[in-house]
């Protein structure tokens, strides 16, 4: 066997046989490779798992015994009778996924609406470790490091805000859960040029804006990320971005714009916030 075959076959051995996950796009066995990136999750778990435990812990022991904040009255009463907030958007996805565990609750358990707060708050508490995990899942997918990804997940624990509001009936960390998520899926999406990933997590980012309007600030994310990532100006890019723009805009507006549009008491209570808001801003100027 002469040289130049002899090193054919060590570099063909070497390139198929070595674990790496940063060129699954431009690979043709990409779907193969894939597999161990989806296993080493689990494997990860003694370094995602105390974040998670920690926050868990944190949250339960600061947890506030009543519903919380004020907003979290507002938001308590208006699940127990299914209908959107006043403020920005109205905050549908909370109220309404709150609405949807009250029934079941009070249909298979019986729990009554004086006690539905519980089953909102707990319902936060649950989602904050989850919420750790997915900032963990999120800076390792950025990073590939798992000391990075512990970091990151350990400051979101320790956070004083997030500690806070876990324990409430409130939309703060809801908020940071499906955030990771959507960007979590919109990423994985741009790496892989996959259009249905890349749709869906802007729909999330979309649909997130009606948990907490300022997921909104996020929109800059679909434009620049693609390109960031080494995409190209030409013309299925473009449309790519565009469609997961036009996705963001329907998630993130429509829910608000059906209710503006049908329902006279609602756009008078909007109209109501909105003067309110005005007036506040006019007592206490917000600047940048």
């Amino acid at each position: 066997m002469n040289r130049s075959k002899l090193n054919s076959l060590i570099q063909t051995h070497l390139t198929t046989n070595t674990y790496d996950t940063e060129g699954l796009k431009s690979s043709p066995g990409a779907r193969i490779e894939a597999r161990p990136a989806v296993f080493s999750f689990w494997r990860s778990c003694l370094w995602w798992l105390p974040p998670a435990l920690l926050s868990l812990g944190l949250v339960l022991y600061f947890i506030d015994p009543f519903i919380g904040d004020w907003d979290g009255m507002d938001y308590t009463m208006l699940s127990l009778v299914g209908y959107p907030s006043s403020m920005a958007l109205g905050r549908n996805l909370f109220i309404f996924g709150n609405h949807t565990l009250f029934i079941v609750a009070h249909t298979v358990f019986n729990v009554q609406p004086e006690n539905a707060y519980l089953i909102f708050k707990y319902a936060v508490v649950i989602q904050a470790p989850l919420a750790v995990i997915a900032c963990w899942v999120l800076a390792h997918q950025f990073t590939r490091s798992v000391y990075t990804a512990t970091t990151a997940a350990i400051f979101v624990a320790l956070s004083p805000i997030f500690i806070l509001y876990g324990g409430q009936v409130m939309t703060d960390v809801p908020s940071v859960l499906l955030l990771a998520i959507a960007l979590i899926i919109h990423f994985r999406g741009v790496q892989q040029r996959s259009i249905w990933m890349i749709l869906a997590g802007a729909g999330l980012l979309g649909l997130g804006v009606n948990l907490r309007e300022t997921i909104g600030l996020y929109v800059p994310w679909l434009v620049l990320a693609p390109f960031a990532c080494g995409w190209k100006l030409r013309r299925r890019e473009l449309l790519y971005v565009a469609a997961s723009c036009a996705i963001f805009v329907v998630f993130a507006f429509g829910w608000f714009t059906y209710w503006f549009l049908i329902d006279p008491h609602y756009r008078w209570s909007w109209f109501g916030w909105r003067q309110s808001m005005q007036e506040e801003t006019a007592r206490h100027p917000v600047t940048l």
